[in-house]
């Protein structure tokens, strides 16, 4: 992504934590990256764009944080363990928890479903490929796949409840790392 792209993805981004989706509009976002309405357009056509380019800038993210993790070669057990650790950190962000919540809602309302879809598909596989890294060992069929679905879903509910229960990350990364490590048929000492 271009330095412009990526100055109006962040402006997107900042106007969604801040005003939500329900308020959502091209002409709010020109004005946070400071830049006019059709330059704006020059680079997202329409907003369905600009939403593509705001979870595509998320995926890359994470894309990034599990590349760095995978180098760090940290498997088994103690490996399954930071990687969620490390999962729940991002997910706990409080902007970013807004902005979801706001993406949400701007999906569902403005028939964007298959977007929302299409990230959570790309976030699930790249979770069930850093499962299947970390675990190391040949997994029955289907297993990473289970695990995946089961700490995404996990970790996404985390997100919005951690605020408002105050949620341990320590204690929830054990249980978390204790349910997975059963999923995938590894011991803790791995």
């Amino acid at each position: 992504m271009n330095s412009k792209k990526a100055q109006i993805v962040d402006a997107a981004r900042t106007v969604l934590a801040r005003d939500g989706g329900g308020q959502f509009s091209m002409r709010q976002v020109a004005t946070e990256a400071a830049m006019s309405l059709g330059n704006l357009q020059y680079h997202f056509n329409k907003k369905t764009d600009l939403v593509e380019g705001v979870l595509s800038s998320y995926i890359e993210h994470y894309q990034i944080k599990v590349i760095e993790f995978i180098a760090l070669e940290a498997r088994g057990y103690q490996g399954l363990k930071q990687f969620i650790r490390l999962a729940l950190v991002e997910e706990s962000a409080e902007e970013d928890e807004r902005t979801f919540i706001a993406l949400d809602f701007l999906t569902l309302e403005d028939g964007m479903e298959a977007q929302r879809r299409c990230f959570y598909q790309a976030l699930l596989d790249l979770f069930e490929t850093t499962l299947a890294t970390i675990v190391d060992q040949p997994c029955a069929a289907g297993q990473s796949h289970r695990a995946a679905c089961f700490l995404l879903t996990y970790i996404e509910g985390f997100g919005r409840t951690q605020p408002l229960l105050a949620l341990d990350i320590d204690e929830t990364t054990e249980l978390l790392t204790d349910a997975v490590a059963h999923m995938l048929s590894l011991s803790n000492e791995d």
